[in-house]
């Protein structure tokens, strides 16, 4: 069985945790509240570094696809589209965080993301210094299994506004829309679950 499609029917099995099922956790509408816009003068990590111009919209993120994460909360998230990340990052409403690894990291990455790897980020993460209530969109590549993780524990962290990209970066990538790296035009991605598989070869960024 390949890794997304065992995932995949994981999320949406039913699971018991600390005495009980999944039916017993907060929905994604009870999880999202009180976000606010994240403030550039406080800080500007995770932000669009150079935002262009695009046209206001109304964003109702009640009608987002939900995902039930499998950190060990198994956290309802909200999936955030394509073209609303698109949005959310030129008009700097959101701040991007990359789950993966520091190696993927480096080598493409979001511009302006931070490196903020699953399950709980890393020592000295800047994730730790940001309002709980600003709007946050973490992504991955798989296409949001590690990002699930990560804006899961966030929620659980008491975080307010912690999305995960609903398709991952591949297609941000292919669209054209900013990156940054070493290869920040690669195309092809190889999933990697070192991070959280307990093996940590995750080579801490700093």
């Amino acid at each position: 069985m390949k890794r997304r499609s065992f995932l995949s029917s994981a999320a949406g099995a039913v699971v018991l945790t600390a005495g009980y099922t999944s039916s017993a956790r907060s929905s994604a509408a009870e999880n999202y509240h009180d976000i606010i816009n994240p403030d550039p003068s406080a800080s500007n990590a995770g932000l669009a570094s150079n935002p262009a111009e695009v046209d206001a919209r109304n964003v109702e993120p009640s009608s987002f696809e939900t995902y039930t994460a499998t950190n060990e909360a198994n956290t309802n998230l909200r999936m955030v589209p394509l073209d609303i990340a698109r949005y959310w990052y030129h008009t700097q409403k959101a701040r991007f965080i990359d789950t993966r690894t520091a190696s993927q990291y480096q080598e493409s990455h979001i511009a302006g993301a931070v490196f903020s790897p699953a399950p709980n980020g890393k020592e000295n993460d800047p994730v730790a210094n940001w309002d709980r209530n600003e709007r946050v969109v973490a992504y991955c590549t798989c296409p949001h299994h590690l990002s699930g993780i990560r804006a899961g524990n966030l929620i659980e962290d008491g975080f307010t506004g912690a999305y995960i990209l609903g398709p991952g970066m591949e297609p941000w990538v292919k669209k054209g829309y900013p990156t940054a790296g070493m290869q920040k035009n690669k195309t092809e991605f190889v999933d990697d679950y070192s991070n959280v598989n307990g093996n940590d070869e995750n080579e801490r960024q700093e």
